[in-house]
This record gives C-alpha cells, structure tokens and sequence, in this order.
C-alpha cells in the first residue's frame, strides 16, 4: 500500500500539473491579446502619425509664409497671431512625442507577443511591453517608477513567458498597493546575470504566507478573486529558463520579487 507521504507527493505533482496546463492556456490567449491589440492600434497610428509629419510640414511652411508677408514686426502687432506662431510649433512637438509613445508601445506589444521559441532576447522592452499592460490597471491609484537601463545584455528564453512572469508579479503589485501607493521597476546586471526587480508599497507578506507563496494554488485573496496559479507557474518558467525568482517582503513594508536570467550567446541558445 502506498505511504502518506507517497500520496501526497503525487496529489502535488497532479497540482502542479494542472497549474502549468492552466497557466499556458491563459499565456496563449495572453500572447494573442497583446499581438491582436498591436495590429488594430497600429493601422490607424500608421495614418495618425504620417499625418502629423504632413500637418507639421505644412504648419511650417504657413509660419514661413506669414512672417515673411508681414515681417516679425507685424506678426507681433497681433497678439493672437504671435502667440499662435509661438505656441504652435510646441504642440506640434508635443503631439509628435505622444506618437512616437504609442508606436513605441505597440512595438513593445508585438515583442511581447513574438512566437514561442526560444532565441536571444533583450528584457528591455519585454519589461516596457509589461509595464504597458498594466499602466491603465494602476491608473490614478498609485504610480510606476522605472529605473535601470532600457536595454539588457541578451538571454536566452520565450519572450512572452517572461512576459507573463512579469504580469503575475505586477498584478500582484497593483492588488498590493493603497491610493498614493508606489510600484518599482528596476532592471539591472549583476555579473553574468540579468535582474528584473518589481518592489511594491503595499502592506507586505506575513511570513507563514512568505513560506508558501509559491504553492500552487495558494492565495491570500478573498475566495473568486484568483486561483493561486501566477506566481507558482511563475516560478517554474523562470526555473526552465536556468534562472532564479526570489521574495524579500515584511508586514507593513511591501514586498519586492526578483527574477534572475543568465546572460546568453548565440552559442548557448539553441
């Protein structure tokens, strides 16, 4: 007859089975959200931002012509007039630079939504593709801090994996977080390895939690609120990937996970 210990080791493993089954399910539709998004905010963005470099071709060309019929003296004897000619060529710019942010984060989405083998991969924008996800979740309830360099030495991994890594912890980090509350992105390097740190300002985890938190199926949210999956299939892609994930958290200071890579070569990504 099989032990205690021996049945309880293979309820686990069933547990964790069934996670990863779930978790790739939810990655899938994750992966297709995010390329579906990129391709129907990119058509119109294509003709919204060739439009503007026309408009600011031919809002320059007016200023010209203006100035040059009634000279800088008579541009200035009208006080609307000047400050259009003065104020114009700013929103230009600024709409311009609002452009460029949008077709960055769809660049970003598409990376994130990139196939599911593995190959070199630069976290920078696998990070920026992430935080442009859950933006609009945080809202007016707290804000984002980035820090660290935008662009990584490469590793070896499925981008989107990664990706959802990222979402599982950040979502957790909006859940953390009260009104006026403080999500901290860091990337970094640390010799042969590549960091990305996600530290909240929320109440933090008690340590019995602390101890189990990568437990399939457990959570510390109000029953519907989540199945407990995210950070234990979170854990088990960074572990096939060669990395580490680790939890430094205490009551009332925030909790802050840590996902660690190892640095790749073309070499050493088959």
């Amino acid at each position: 007859r099989r032990s205690r210990a021996e049945l309880l080791h293979q309820h686990r493993q069933l547990q964790e089975t069934q996670a990863r089954l779930v978790e790739r399910e939810r990655l899938a539709a994750v992966g297709q959200l995010a390329a579906g998004l990129a391709h129907e905010i990119n058509n119109p963005m294509a003709f919204v931002y060739s439009n503007l470099r026309e408009l600011e071709r031919y809002v320059r060309l007016l200023g010209e012509r203006v100035r040059s019929t009634q000279g800088e003296d008579g541009a200035r004897s009208d006080p609307r007039l000047a400050f259009v000619l003065e104020d114009i060529d700013g929103l230009l710019q600024e709409t311009m630079e609002g452009a460029e942010r949008i077709r960055e984060i769809i660049a970003n989405l598409q990376k994130f939504a990139q196939g599911e083998q593995r190959r070199l991969v630069d976290l920078g924008p696998v990070v920026e593709g992430a935080l442009a996800m859950i933006r609009g979740l945080v809202g007016g309830k707290g804000r984002i801090v980035r820090q660290g360099p935008t662009s990584l030495p490469p590793v070896c991994c499925v981008a989107s994996e990664i990706g959802q890594v990222l979402l599982n912890i950040l979502f957790n980090a909006v859940d953390a977080i009260g009104a006026g509350g403080v999500i901290t992105v860091a990337t970094f390097v640390d010799g042969e390895w590549v960091g990305i740190r996600i530290t909240d300002s929320g109440a933090g985890i008690e340590p019995a939690s602390r101890e189990r938190i990568f437990d399939p199926f457990f959570t510390t949210k109000a029953a519907g609120e989540g199945p407990g999956l995210g950070l234990a299939i979170s854990r088990e892609i960074v572990h096939r990937h060669g990395g580490e994930i680790q939890v430094r958290s205490a009551p009332g200071v925030g909790a802050s996970f840590t996902v660690l890579l190892p640095v790749a070569s073309v070499a050493s990504c088959p």
